[in-house]
């Protein structure tokens, strides 16, 4: 199980140029955290260095010439509750989005976490193919 107490560093870049040159620094103890959800499902007590995304204004969801740009931090909630999404695809997305987990797991899950992690079984992923 992961103890807080037992990481021995907590970093929190303002730019995505000082979250890579720290994840570049560091070594296979480090994560990235944008919700963290990874981290409370499925604890590593090898974990050491975490690197939070906060800072660095991932977190938006943008209409540029008929297509969605959604930042790596953005929540799932976010995401089925932006205007964006009411009319795309004919709301099948938002209704997708809806459907995943509990409200308050979508609330931490984030779009970048979703994707990174790489599950198989994601909706989110498949999601984001169409």
């Amino acid at each position: 199980m992961l103890k807080l107490k037992e990481v021995g560093q907590c970093f929190y870049p303002n730019t995505i140029e000082e979250a890579a040159k720290l994840l570049k620094e560091s070594g296979e103890d480090t994560r990235i955290v944008g919700g963290g959800l990874h981290l409370t499902a499925f604890p590593n007590p090898a974990i050491k260095t975490l690197i939070f995304l906060n800072n660095l204004k991932l977190n938006y969801i943008k209409e540029i010439d008929g297509k969605i740009s959604i930042g790596a931090t953005t929540t799932i909630s976010e995401l089925a509750n932006s205007a964006e999404m009411n009319g795309y695809l004919k709301g099948n997305v938002k209704k997708l989005l809806q459907s995943i987990a509990s409200e308050l797991l979508r609330n931490q899950i984030t779009m970048g976490g979703s994707v990174a992690q790489r599950e198989p079984y994601s909706d989110i992923v498949t999601m984001l193919l169409t």
